[in-house]
């Protein structure tokens, strides 16, 4: 279990393989990237990197955010194939980082009840 200071829950990184990647899946919304995480996707692809901007990320001013696909009911990240990420190992820190977001810091589990839906490696501390 990983636990970080000023958050009211633990997590459990074992549960994603049973999960389905329902964080890659859901309502729509941004997954930011920075120069250094565009270069890792491009080398993990084995593109260049003005073909994965053009293909895969969105500009919004001077920032990128990976591309969704539109599903029937929800959207889903681009590289999101099968039940499993295809950039696994070069994934943006955003990625890595969750659960422990600074939106969910000092939260009850009352205030989280949806992260609880999203996430079963959460585990709201008693």
């Amino acid at each position: 279990m990983i636990t970080k200071p000023n958050f009211n829950f633990s997590f459990n990184p074992n549960k994603c393989d049973e999960c389905g990647g329902k964080c890659c899946i859901g309502s729509s919304g941004y997954v930011w990237v920075n120069s250094e995480e565009i270069l890792n996707i491009s080398n993990t692809l084995d593109i260049t990197v003005n073909k994965l901007k053009i293909d895969y990320l969105k500009k919004y001013g001077s920032k990128y955010s990976i591309k969704e696909v539109k599903t029937k009911n929800n959207y889903e990240c681009i590289f999101f194939d099968s039940g499993r990420c295809n950039i696994y190992e070069s994934r943006p820190v955003q990625c890595k980082s969750f659960p422990f977001w600074n939106d969910f810091k000092d939260k009850d589990e009352d205030e989280l009840d949806y992260l609880k839906d999203e996430c079963i490696g959460v585990d709201f501390k008693s």
